[in-house]
């Protein structure tokens, strides 16, 4: 994951304390994520924020990883090259499934062949770097008998109630880290993650 860099977001007048380059975040924080006043916009749209956060960074856009649930499900197309998808699933142990967009100008890629487009499949370990978009009903509690478009469900046919995620998250870019035979990378990244962030505090408190 350290060999994708995400750039400025753009978000706040001055990069610094309490400004970050796409933070690193587990997917159960962006439902505490909430847009701050619509003049802060970033070069990706308008700016968001972690309101339960003493010091929290401003952001239009966040780094995650974790492992692909669910795809659209086109597949392969025959000869054994895998089709690009419009939409997976990711999950990061810490909560449901992120929806995750992936439109024609998102560079996905592998590291054995960074050049090609080849956007993930089920099972893969993606990290991925992307703005966030608001769901129409996201935060409401629905009933569903499928997997709803990506939650990375079963489908069995039984109806369930379930919170629907506030956002999507449109990718920019998402690199295949599968291959990279790395067996320690989900206990890094959930070091990765709250490091970030207390490194944030310690800024803050240093003044």
């Amino acid at each position: 994951a350290r060999q994708m860099a995400a750039g400025n977001d753009g978000a706040g007048a001055t990069p610094g304390v309490g400004t970050m380059f796409a933070p690193k975040v587990f997917t159960c924080m962006l439902e505490q994520a909430r847009r701050l006043p619509y003049g802060d916009v970033g070069a990706c749209g308008p700016a968001y924020h972690f309101p339960n956060l003493p010091h929290s960074p401003r952001f239009t856009r966040v780094w995650v990883q974790g492992v692909v649930v669910w795809t659209d499900g086109r597949g392969d197309d025959g000869d054994g090259r895998r089709r690009c998808v419009d939409r997976f699933a990711l999950d990061d142990g810490t909560g449901p499934p992120l929806r995750i967009a992936t439109p024609p100008s998102c560079h996905c890629a592998g590291t054995r062949d960074p050049f090609t487009r080849r956007t993930p499949g089920v099972g893969d370990y993606v990290v991925c770097v992307g703005f966030l978009a608001p769901n129409e009903e996201g935060g409401r509690v629905v009933a569903t008998s499928s997997d709803a478009g990506g939650a990375g469900e079963k489908n069995d046919g039984r109806r369930r109630r379930r919170r629907v995620p506030r956002f999507t998250l449109v990718a920019e870019r998402v690199h295949d880290l599968s291959r990279e035979g790395d067996a320690q990378r989900e206990a890094m990244w959930n070091v990765e993650v709250p490091e970030a962030f207390k490194t944030l505090e310690a800024a803050h408190a240093a003044g």
